[in-house]
């Protein structure tokens, strides 16, 4: 079938069509994302990683903090033995969101204010975020569940093109006037106010987002199952299209995330990186979106998802292992390789945040989702937390291979180089087999 090539423009108009109910709702998803896009770069990533080492927490700490989140999905098998009991999501969803985002925020924000010790601020950070982890945990997968409704799959790499397009642009751009502002400041007694002041900002945001819920348009769900916990895996694992999903989804997030609980540390303190650059070349990101999102959307329709993962993670690969020789006195070959991450990442990308829903059954859905949400969480956890571990034993370790100097998070960008590979090795034969009729 001859793919359809559209214009950004008529590709905006007819994903979110304000006159018709799933238009509507596609353009709630896409405000969803951004203020979510904006204000997770407020609290989260570089600004996050100097907040914690301000207020004396080591990289191993940040480590932990960074992957702690995603061990919240083993609670996330409950989450469908509550939600199938209701039909109408959204308040729970809103109520969940509110306070998960006061806490994690605003509580982890005020806590250094409170507690002096730093071992004990460690304690308190970790408190926090496990105990919101585990309540976002328990009501995300509604969000997801109530989304899918808005994605048949004639739309779904559109959509998705189109808003990580968008999302790149605007929260990237943010992202890079606040840490213009921020670089100036750095080293200053002025430094961690204006920190402070961007999270607060950020916790705004997901504010104005929580009460966006309650003005989206919320379908019926489809059931064939009672309601049982052991349909989390059950029903997933009798589907051999979205189990074989899954599979990819698992080794794929294990090896891209492995280098990530660290990687800004070393960044910030190692190579002693700017904000501005960091997120500026963030920022430019869009621009490669722009350039080759239709593109890539029109290949991963005539090729499908697995083939177009394949060719992306090959093309990592070398990037990874470039990344890995970048030392504070080459720092051009850092921009170097994120330009180059940016055309590949376009691509993968468009299947990372398309893996929840793709073979995603109409029916039952929760159940699907919610397995999908601990399979993803749990290869994340798995990835920071051997990253975190690999450089808590390397501590100050240098490592001498093909004659240059390599620490701890250097070797694991090594690493996630060589398992790119592997993992376009298991998309290729994942897709011979869907094409084959499994």
């Amino acid at each position: 079938m001859k793919t359809e090539m559209r214009s950004w423009v008529e590709t905006f108009r007819y994903l979110f069509n304000v006159k018709d109910d799933y238009g509507r709702g596609r353009l709630y998803m896409l405000l969803t994302l951004l203020l979510l896009g904006i204000a997770e770069q407020f609290y989260g990533g570089v600004f996050f990683t100097r907040f914690l080492l301000a207020y004396g927490i080591d990289q191993t700490g940040v480590g932990v903090l960074t992957f702690l989140p995603y061990l919240g999905c083993l609670i996330s098998i409950f989450s469908p033995y509550i939600l199938e009991r209701f039909q109408r999501r959204k308040w729970i969803l809103f109520f969940s969101g509110m306070i998960t985002n006061f806490f994690s925020i605003m509580g982890i924000t005020l806590l250094p204010m409170i507690v002096e010790d730093a071992g004990q601020r460690l304690m308190g950070f970790i408190a926090i975020t496990v105990g919101t982890t585990l309540i976002n945990n328990l009501f995300s997968a509604g969000g997801v569940t109530w989304n899918a409704a808005y994605l048949p799959e004639h739309v779904k790499a559109d959509y998705m093109a189109t808003s990580q397009m968008l999302n790149n642009l605007i929260c990237w751009g943010i992202a890079l006037a606040v840490s213009i502002v921020a670089d100036q400041f750095a080293g200053t007694e002025h430094e961690m106010p204006l920190i402070i002041c961007v999270r607060c900002i950020g916790w705004g945001l997901t504010v104005i987002n929580s009460i966006l819920l309650l003005v989206k348009k919320e379908f019926p769900y489809t059931h064939t199952e009672k309601t049982k916990l052991s349909n989390v895996f059950i029903l997933p694992f009798g589907n051999k299209l979205y189990r074989g999903t899954m599979l990819v989804a698992f080794v794929c997030c294990i090896v891209h995330y492995l280098p990530n609980a660290t990687i800004n540390v070393y960044l910030l303190e190692d190579l002693k990186i700017s904000y501005t650059l960091i997120n500026g070349l963030n920022a430019v990101y869009f621009v490669f979106g722009l350039l080759f999102a239709n593109m890539w959307a029109g290949f991963t329709k005539k090729h499908g998802w697995f083939v177009t993962l394949a060719v992306a993670v090959v093309l990592q690969s070398f990037t990874y292992f470039v990344y890995a020789f970048v030392q504070a006195d080459n720092t051009w070959l850092y921009i170097v390789v994120r330009l180059a991450q940016h055309f590949v990442g376009v691509p993968f990308d468009l299947v990372m945040v398309s893996f929840i829903y793709i073979n995603l059954p109409m029916e039952d859905t929760t159940y699907y989702v919610t397995f999908a949400g601990f399979i993803i969480n749990i290869a994340t956890f798995l990835a920071m937390f051997i990253g975190t571990v690999v450089t808590k034993i390397m501590g100050e370790t240098v490592l001498s291979i093909f004659g240059v100097n390599f620490v701890s998070t250097q070797v694991l960008l090594l690493v996630c180089a060589v398992g790119k590979l592997l993992v376009a090795a298991l998309s290729v034969l994942w897709s011979r087999k869907i094409s084959s009729g499994l």
